[in-house]
């Protein structure tokens, strides 16, 4: 059986040539994740996280490759203003 890839947001983020924290942002502004950094019932409900219980408590939480790979890909093609802010981060996109 082929089971999907789950990965961290550093995989990901050397995906786009970003930082784990500039993936975690963007998740937040495609409605992913949740201001406190967990993801949001959609992406739990959407397949797009695989939650691992840590021993000593707590959660960690790893992403989907091809399907969050697709959406933060499709987010760069969207037809956006030129600058788009964000809660941390200002995109400012070339012509």
């Amino acid at each position: 059986m082929n089971t999907p890839a789950y990965v961290s947001l550093t995989d990901l983020g050397k995906r786009f040539g970003v930082g784990p924290r500039d993936v975690g942002l963007w998740l937040k502004a495609l409605g992913l994740r949740q201001p406190d950094g967990r993801p949001t019932p959609r992406a739990v409900e959407e397949g797009f996280v695989l939650e691992r219980l840590l021993e000593h408590g707590g959660s960690w939480w790893l992403w989907h490759e091809k399907k969050t790979s697709e959406v933060l890909a499709g987010m760069a093609e969207q037809t956006w203003p030129k600058i788009v802010k964000f809660e941390d981060f200002t995109v400012i996109r070339g012509t």
